[in-house]
């Protein structure tokens, strides 16, 4: 019935039109159900409507952005979110729903942006490419935006200097910071590896200049070529170190205890001292350049020789290189050793 209704009143305005000596282009119309939500009267179920001589799809676009009926930005969500490369993130909120799917695209970009597993949890992969979340970041523009448009309204924007305004800028950026600390300090997180080794420093950590390379955060992150995390992930029966045969193979053993890095670490420890825990090799990191590139350093050749060792096992026994059937955190696990 909607549907006939909506066919006759377009019939109706199309006559109209070409009384007045117009023509319409119909395979140029566009058509929107609008209906309540969150409840109510779902859309009819057909997707199609007729205008003149052609069928019209219901459906809208307009600059780029998807509009649906029930005025909101899911149907937009839903188109963008499959497209990992997608950088060019609308930073808007919305329903619960929405907040989801644009946090869920962020962390998909934060692992890029760090050269991350697909297996890194939200929180580390935006945290290590100093990526607050999007809906921290929407409030932040939303409070500089209503407080400019309030100078201009006064009268005062010209009489102000750029500089003002960019301290404006700056003011509600450290507010922003500070409510990302606020959350990531939360039980919730504070006990992961990541979180826990950066918190102490974040404000250092944020006005870093270097960028985490793909084995740096293997390290930092524990999701690399490491025995606990490849049994993990079904790609190794134990969690064994295959390098010195101790019974667990993981960041922290690598970085600290392995016998078959000694050489490698007592370079590390000319810069950083022999405290390995990871917030001290972090706040090391920071202070100096020099500590920077040692640990960088060290994760390239460590990484790279325990990678090596995995495509040898790999072609002694090519099981190992079958991906596991079953999914991480939602998401396939990758092939470690692959950037």
């Amino acid at each position: 019935m909607t549907r006939r209704r909506a066919e006759l009143g377009v019939e109706l305005v199309v006559a109209k039109i070409c009384e007045l000596g117009l023509r319409i282009a119909p395979h140029k119309s566009e058509a929107l159900w609008f209906h309540k939500w969150p409840v109510g009267r779902e859309p009819p179920r057909s997707q199609i409507i007729r205008v003149g001589d052609s069928n019209v799809q219901v459906y809208m676009k307009y600059l780029g952005l998807v509009l649906d009926g029930r005025r909101s930005f899911e149907e937009h969500f839903k188109l963008l979110v499959p497209r990992e490369g997608s950088a060019g993130v609308v930073r808007l909120t919305g329903t619960r729903r929405c907040k989801t799917k644009i946090l869920s695209l962020q962390r998909r970009v934060a692992i890029r942006m760090v050269r991350g597993y697909r297996t890194i949890s939200f929180e580390a992969a935006t945290l290590l490419a100093c990526f607050p979340p999007l809906d921290i970041l929407a409030e932040r523009d939303a409070r500089v935006y209503d407080q400019t448009r309030a100078l201009r309204q006064s009268g005062g924007s010209a009489s102000y200097p750029a500089s003002v305004l960019e301290a404006l800028r700056r003011q509600e950026q450290r507010r922003a910071h500070t409510t990302w600390y606020a959350r990531l300090r939360g039980d919730r997180y504070a006990h992961k590896r990541v979180v826990s080794a950066i918190l102490p420093a974040f404000e250092a950590w944020m006005r870093r200049k270097r960028r985490v390379t793909f084995r740096l955060t293997q390290v930092l992150t524990g999701h690399g070529c490491f025995g606990e995390y490849l049994c993990r992930i079904g790609r190794e029966a134990t969690a064994v170190c295959h390098h010195c045969g101790a019974d667990q193979d993981d960041a922290q053993h690598t970085l600290e205890a392995c016998p078959a890095w000694t050489a490698e670490r007592q370079v590390l420890v000319q810069q950083i001292g022999r405290n390995f825990s990871l917030r001290a090799v972090v706040s090391a990191m920071l202070r100096r350049e020099s500590a920077w590139e040692a640990v960088v350093n060290f994760c390239e050749t460590v990484m790279v020789q325990k990678e090596t060792a995995g495509r040898a096992r790999e072609r002694v026994d090519p099981a190992r290189r079958r991906r596991p059937a079953g999914r991480l955190h939602g998401l396939q696990a990758p092939v470690p050793g692959a950037e």
